[in-house]
């Protein structure tokens, strides 16, 4: 992939990824989601037009002729206008001149209309999907969905195989409520985890997909404070207690007889310093 044109704006790259991709120029906006970040993140924020390397000399022509005026009509601004949720209507009046140095005018109205789209289209309250492509291989990594400007549900293909293995939810407040994760990436979704203003509360681990979670774990304020792992008869088979997410204390199940047994003791450092065996129960 090659970057044609480096664009004022998100609406200015949708409208030139629109025009290229009416003349048969398939088109990536790069960056469009690092906007409005810069300096929570090390990141080149400029969005970006791409093109694969063999169209990069055709589409600099198109976008010249964009710029003269000559390739604008209002087809391709009703065609963008739909794209962005928008009447065609809206965009009629963003059709440029066809004789003149009036391209960058016209962007511009263009821009006013998308803008005028979004408001609407986020007003009537549909489900918007946007895909980011972090490595530009032209494979989607990360959906996110929102109900106008409400984010509810981002979804993450974090090995890149073209699979989503992590969802997360999202309250109205934006902040994560709920997620599943596929961790070993074969397929399935084994981990869930649960959230409580915006902290992670517990997590279930079901690995062999029984519907019963081996591992349970609890947090406290995003920090966990007790680890438990079950056999298939949900007997406990080891548990760890934390103080401030450091191991204090813990048992397990030595013999494999479904009870805990012994007890471990840990340093400040969450090291095992001994163990004691627990008395049976009466």
């Amino acid at each position: 992939m090659r970057s044609i044109y480096e664009a004022v704006h998100i609406a200015d790259a949708y409208l030139i990824r629109q025009l290229l991709e009416q003349e048969g120029i398939p088109a990536h906006v790069a960056g469009e989601y690092l906007q409005g970040v810069v300096g929570e993140i090390p990141a080149d924020t400029r969005v970006r037009v791409m093109v694969a390397d063999e169209d990069s000399g055709r589409a600099r022509e198109i976008i010249r002729e964009w710029e003269r005026g000559e390739v604008v009509d209002e087809t391709t601004l009703n065609a963008l206008a739909e794209d962005a949720g928008a009447p065609p209507q809206e965009a009629a009046s963003a059709r440029a001149p066809q004789q003149g140095g009036w391209g960058w005018l016209a962007m511009l109205f263009a821009g006013v209309a998308i803008g005028v789209g979004v408001t609407w289209a986020g007003l009537r309250g549909p489900t918007l999907e946007h895909g980011v492509d972090y490595d530009g291989d032209g494979g989607i990594d990360e959906r996110l969905f929102y109900s106008g400007d409400r984010l509810l549900r981002v979804e993450t293909d974090r090995n890149r195989d073209r699979k989503i293995d992590q969802v997360f939810h999202y309250d109205e407040y934006g902040s994560p409520e709920r997620g599943v994760c596929d961790d070993d990436f074969d397929g399935r979704m084994e981990s869930r985890e649960q959230y409580a203003h915006g902290q992670l509360a517990s997590k279930r681990v079901d690995r062999d997909g029984d519907g019963h979670a081996e591992y349970r774990s609890e947090f406290l304020l995003g920090v966990v404070f007790r680890e438990e792992w079950f056999d298939r008869e949900d007997r406990v088979l080891k548990r760890v207690e934390y103080r401030q997410g450091i191991p204090a204390q813990g048992a397990y199940d030595r013999d494999g007889d479904g009870r805990l047994d012994t007890a471990r003791r840990y340093d400040a450092r969450g090291e095992i310093v001994g163990e004691t065996p627990l008395e049976p129960r009466a």
